[in-house]
């Protein structure tokens, strides 16, 4: 029905600029070639003007031009509202609404907004192209105003409604407030979001940072994708052509760098690592490896983008070119769509299964897969404490009673850090150190914790016995410290549990009398006379040859099953004894 109206609108403007409104009887008429008017008996609305027609207030504005110069000016004589209403709301709305199209493509063609990423070449693009549109909408509002008012003037004169007018208006109204709208929604939110990055650092997102590791062969990206980190990665990878491996620690950033450097990791084939996190459009970095590696705390998250102003509609285009670059590279396109969809606001975190069955990530790395990553840059010696207290919590205990020696165990991990070493060979030194440090306090722990580590060698021991008799060997033998790979869960959290604790309870303690360390070992040698161990008694207190490590195993598995069983005194009495040997 609306649109009748409209199309009546300029049916009946076109009857009005041919009509000839005859005087009265009498007078003569005389036709112009642009105008019609009496010769005499002028209309009252006329006469009332000084013998100028009635006219729109607003055209007082265009008094100093010369008439002809504004009647051959479309654009003055669209803006005066002198071009028919039908005219203007159908022809010049289509016409600037194609015009405003024109002028973005036309913008975004010659400043390149869709090649290399330049924040501030950005900021301009959005500048020029709010100015134009705003300016177009401004001209043809007014325009179609004007036009409605002459509309419904005109109408008045002749005694008829100008209804149509005012639904123009009407129209016209709405879309002023919607523009108003647009621009506070829109336009000023992404007009800020480009200022930032383009004048101000992108302050939203953190700094980066670029780090070589392991004499050069890796190299880290810790902080946001913001610009000048592709630019910067790629002079460094100049510099060090042996890097093989990009490590990422990132919450996001820029999708247009990422991008970035998703191609340059691309076209280098480097292999792509995440230890700590990987969110948001860093995803898009790690895409780009020939070999896609996740630790096994490793976290890789997924959402739809955004951008300050923009609805997802806006941003449809950007979402299918992330989608495109994953599926290329080999992505499970289902996952991807499911990984897109999922809204900006939360973030989907796949579990490691989830990531290698969708092809996102290669393998699974194991700690001395690659170097050290994913802490913080930079990374003190302060971070550096917390870390290995973290890692390995007797440190705390030590620095109570020593702190030197606490310190001591921190710089070495900060200097492994530094050099690039793995997570394993960092986490074996600090363990050598510690167990070293724990074994001067083991013999003097309380008679409490005595009984606890007897009950756990006791433990160990068989269950190294039943899984590794060469471990076990080496281990009783004190050979091997480190066995926290060989033991379940169960033992390593019991020995990480105790370890507080023997340092907590040192102290010098007054040794036990001989007559019942005596009458203790008489009576543990009388249990493994007993047994099965009789033959390998022979052992105690030596070092076998090789051939004869599983007789060693079997015999220390059953010296700390006997001790068990002699009375309290006299086990925690032998206990101190072995431990201060070490075995």
């Amino acid at each position: 029905m609306l649109f009748v109206g409209l199309f009546w609108i300029w049916i009946d403007s076109s009857r009005s600029a041919r009509r000839v409104v005859f005087p009265a009887h009498g007078d003569s008429v005389a036709l112009g070639s642009d105008r019609i008017e009496p010769s005499f008996g002028k209309p009252a609305h006329v006469a009332a003007n000084n013998g100028h027609p009635e006219r729109n207030p607003a055209d007082a504005i265009y008094d100093d031009l010369p008439p002809d110069d504004v009647d051959r000016n479309f654009l003055l004589r669209y803006w005066r509202g002198k071009l028919s209403l039908a005219f203007s709301f159908w022809t010049v709305g289509v016409l600037v609404s194609l015009l405003a199209a024109l002028v973005t493509v036309a913008l975004s063609v010659l400043l390149d907004v869709s090649g290399e990423y330049k924040p501030r070449t950005i900021f301009c693009f959005y500048a020029l192209t709010w100015t134009s549109v705003t300016l177009l909408t401004i001209w043809k509002v007014v325009g179609l105003w004007r036009s409605a008012g002459r509309y419904m003037s005109e109408r008045r004169k002749q005694d008829r409604s100008g209804f149509w007018g005012g639904v123009v208006k009407v129209i016209v109204a709405f879309s002023v407030l919607g523009t108003i709208a647009d621009i506070g929604r829109n336009a000023i939110p992404q007009m800020g979001e480009v200022y930032r990055m383009a004048f101000l650092g992108d302050p939203d997102l953190p700094d980066y940072s670029l780090r070589i590791m392991r004499n050069g062969t890796e190299i880290e990206i810790v902080g946001g994708f913001k610009y000048g980190l592709s630019a910067d990665l790629d002079r460094l990878l100049k510099a060090a052509p042996q890097v093989a491996v990009v490590h990422l620690d990132s919450t996001g950033g820029r999708i247009a760098e990422a991008m970035q450097v998703h191609d340059i990791i691309q076209q280098r084939r480097l292999v792509t690592y995440v230890a700590n996190q990987c969110l948001s459009a860093c995803t898009i970095a790690f895409a780009g490896g020939r070999e896609r590696w996740l630790g096994d705390a490793g976290r890789l998250g997924f959402h739809a983008p955004a951008f300050s102003g923009m609805t997802s509609a806006d941003l449809a285009s950007t979402v299918n070119d992330q989608k495109v670059l994953f599926v290329r590279d080999g992505f499970d396109p289902y996952f991807v769509a499911r990984a897109l969809s999922t809204p900006s606001t939360s973030m989907l975190i796949p579990t490691n299964q989830e990531l290698l069955a969708a092809r996102v990530v290669t393998n699974i790395a194991s700690p001395e897969k690659f170097a050290i990553s994913g802490l913080a840059a930079p990374f003190t010696e302060a971070m550096a404490s917390d870390v290995v207290k973290e890692i390995a919590p007797p440190v705390a205990a030590i620095g109570d009673r020593d702190p030197d020696t606490a310190k001591a165990i921190v710089q070495k991990f900060h200097q492994m850090y530094l050099d690039g070493n793995s997570t394993s060979e960092a986490i074996a030194a600090i363990r050598e150190r510690l167990d070293a440090e724990i074994g001067k306090y083991r013999p003097l722990a309380d008679d409490e914790t005595i009984l606890l580590i007897a009950r756990l060698y006791a433990d160990e021991y068989r269950h190294l016995s039943k899984l590794n008799k060469q471990v076990c060997f080496r281990y009783a033998s004190a050979q091997e410290r480190d066995i926290s790979e060989y033991l379940t869960p169960e033992l390593n959290k019991r020995w990480l549990d105790l370890q507080a604790r023997i340092i907590n309870t040192a102290a010098q303690r007054p040794p036990a009398p001989q007559d019942m360390v005596d009458a203790g070992w008489s009576d543990l040698f009388k249990i493994l006379e007993a047994g099965p161990q009789k033959k390998n008694l022979i052992f105690f207190g030596t070092v076998p040859r090789a051939d004869q490590y599983a007789d060693y195993c079997d015999l220390y598995t059953a010296v700390y099953q006997a001790v068990l069983q002699l009375p309290r005194d006299k086990m925690i009495a032998l206990v101190r004894i072995l431990l201060a040997y070490r075995v």
